[in-house]
């Protein structure tokens, strides 16, 4: 019974995990822009749930976002060709999912950004200059990594 609960609450923590970044593909796509709050609220939900789950461990997320902090940092010194939006995300996810399934989510959504626009590319319907937001395949990988 007791397993059954913890499997409840980790699924919950999923669903609100998978909720956000779902608001956060929709901004994008729609509005090119990632909203600050949101995020920070939660990261900042991801890091007290990882405290309620194990009390004084702060090495599973450090690798985490670092890994985010990694991704702000190249849109800041890359003017932005990932967007800070996009950096803030990863940042976000890694105080939910720790270093080894952040690292995941970020290969695999450059995987499928990188699949995506080369489809864009073939069909002509896209440049190679296209931005396109980043927010979904984030979404598309993380359902993925939480599903490991």
């Amino acid at each position: 019974l007791l397993k059954m609960r913890r499997m409840g609450r980790n699924a919950m923590m999923e669903w609100i995990l998978l909720g956000v970044l779902f608001y956060d593909s929709i901004e994008d796509i729609y509005r090119r822009r990632i909203r600050v709050m949101p995020n920070v609220l939660a990261g900042l939900t991801g890091i007290l749930l990882h405290f309620m789950k194990a009390p004084g461990s702060i090495g599973g997320l450090v690798p985490g976002i670092f890994i985010g902090v990694l991704v702000l940092f190249t849109a800041i010194v890359s003017k932005e060709a990932i967007g800070k939006g996009d950096g803030l995300m990863v940042i976000m996810t890694g105080c939910w999912l720790g270093g080894v399934k952040n690292l995941l989510l970020l290969l695999g959504a450059c995987f499928f950004a990188g699949i995506f626009s080369g489809i864009q590319l073939i069909l002509k319907k896209a440049e190679r200059r296209t931005e396109i937001p980043f927010a979904p395949f984030i979404l598309i990988a993380c359902a993925g990594v939480v599903m490991l």
